[in-house]
């Protein structure tokens, strides 16, 4: 009887051990996955065109619109989101979606045929093929770098 106890006890210390093991390992490797998103760049397109880049690293405290869309406003904030802070259409979802911070986030307002793609550096354009500019819209500003805005 005291054999089936002690068994019962050593059994039941080894399930502890797993369970603590297996939730650090769990906790360190959520860390390390959120820690590939900080640094992303901000894509803002409009109709398939990349009108502006963000470095979200960076970027300071502003709002701000894109030419052609006076009443579509942006907001960028110090702790490196951006999010569509007003806009002109009828059903207001890209304001609904809130702020974006983590790389693979995208925000879209249809009506006004605009989008923000969050990536890695080493994901901007140029290095995704299906994206199709605009041959005739001209130069990026800054040389497709990273600016201030």
């Amino acid at each position: 009887m005291k054999r089936l106890r002690r068994k019962r006890n050593e059994n039941r210390l080894m399930l502890a051990a797993v369970a603590v093991v297996v939730s650090c390992a769990a906790f360190l490797a959520l860390k390390y996955a959120l820690r590939g998103n900080r640094g992303v760049i901000a894509e803002i397109y409009h109709k398939t065109r990349l009108v502006r880049r963000i470095d979200l690293r960076s970027a300071k405290e502003s709002v701000f619109s894109i030419p052609g869309l006076p009443n579509v406003i942006f907001r960028v904030s110090a702790d490196g989101s951006i999010a569509f802070e007003r806009s002109d259409c009828p059903d207001q979802i890209c304001v609904r979606s809130g702020k974006l911070s983590r790389r693979g986030q995208i925000a879209a307002c249809l009506p006004n045929d605009v989008y923000i793609r969050l990536v890695l550096p080493s994901e901007a354009v140029g290095d995704d093929d299906d994206i199709v500019l605009d041959e005739e819209a001209g130069p990026l500003e800054a040389a497709g770098n990273s600016y201030e805005i």
